[in-house]
């Protein structure tokens, strides 16, 4: 028979539970009957009187195989005073559920674990809805970088973009000593595919000589729309012959292209390779000597 001093202490314990905020309830350790549901928690459960916590609370034909209880309680079976914090979907109502989990000592002498369950289902809307706008901005500032170093017609790098690769590239080459060269094209006498077939048309050359340009060189250079009808190749772990080569290799690709309404369409191509102690801006004025050297002997040729 249980003594006056338990109905006090169980009154002390109730009180306590129904007095929060929250929903509690009280399951045996060993048998997992519920032994008390406070007021909000019977709101949501209704009076179940000694069913299985399992069974109402989370509508299981088998106790959860998430339950925490063996990790409450010592070898002897007595409450180790640790609370377990997880957050848990419940199908039955398709919320979300902060849960902390202790064992305790009941007044009737059983170990019970008492949970203490808060509805977070706003706040994991909330914060799935943070997750998803983070994710689109991430998206959206890709998109922007891309952009932002993009020739929008030709879609080739912009010359902003190409200065920081061309730094890069020669601290790399210096770091290494490794040969760096580049390339500068000017397609041969654009002006006139303007003056005679308008720029729609003159656009048109240009994203064809760009993609010709990208299918031709190597997957380690980069190209770029430097200005106008200009272009730029970048070739990195390439000396002055090796960059030679790819020039004209570049050069028979859009001689031999047919293109759109123009027909034929032909290039000069500069280049110039980098030295130790030179900067970005000497090698480039290099490479435009070259090119200026190749328009002037006749065009459509390599120069270096």
């Amino acid at each position: 028979m249980l003594s006056a001093g338990y109905d006090t202490e169980n009154a002390l314990f109730t009180g306590l539970f129904d007095a929060m905020p929250f929903g509690i309830y009280v399951a045996d350790v060993k048998t997992y009957e519920i032994i008390f549901a406070n007021k909000i928690m019977r709101q949501r459960i209704g009076d179940v009187g000694n069913a299985m916590c399992y069974q109402v609370i989370y509508s299981k034909d088998s106790p959860c195989v998430e339950c925490p209880k063996s990790r409450l309680v010592d070898e002897s079976g007595m409450p180790t005073g640790k609370i377990e914090v997880a957050e848990l979907f419940n199908d039955v109502d398709d919320q979300w559920y902060r849960l902390e989990d202790k064992c305790i000592s009941w007044p009737d002498g059983r170990v019970g674990k008492y949970s203490i369950s808060v509805n977070i289902t706003q706040q994991k809307e909330v914060q799935n809805l943070l997750a998803e706008a983070h994710a689109e901005l991430a998206l959206k500032a890709k998109a922007l970088e891309k952009l932002s170093a993009t020739d929008p017609l030709t879609q080739l790098f912009n010359r902003m973009k190409m200065n920081q690769i061309i730094e890069a590239e020669m601290s790399r080459s210096i770091r290494y000593e490794s040969p760096l060269s580049l390339i500068i094209i000017d397609l041969d006498k654009f002006k006139q595919v303007n003056d005679v077939y308008g720029h729609l048309v003159g656009d048109q050359v240009l994203e064809l000589s760009a993609k010709i340009l990208r299918a031709t060189v190597r997957q380690s250079d980069s190209v770029a729309r430097w200005g106008g009808e200009e272009f730029m190749v970048l070739c990195p772990e390439s000396d002055l012959e090796a960059a030679c080569q790819v020039a004209e290799k570049l050069r028979v690709a859009i001689e031999n292209t047919v293109f759109p309404v123009v027909g034929n369409v032909t290039g000069s191509f500069g280049v110039a390779s980098f030295s130790r102690h030179e900067s970005m801006n000497s090698v480039i004025e290099k490479a435009d000597q070259a090119l200026y050297r190749a328009k002037h002997e006749g065009r459509n040729q390599v120069a270096f």
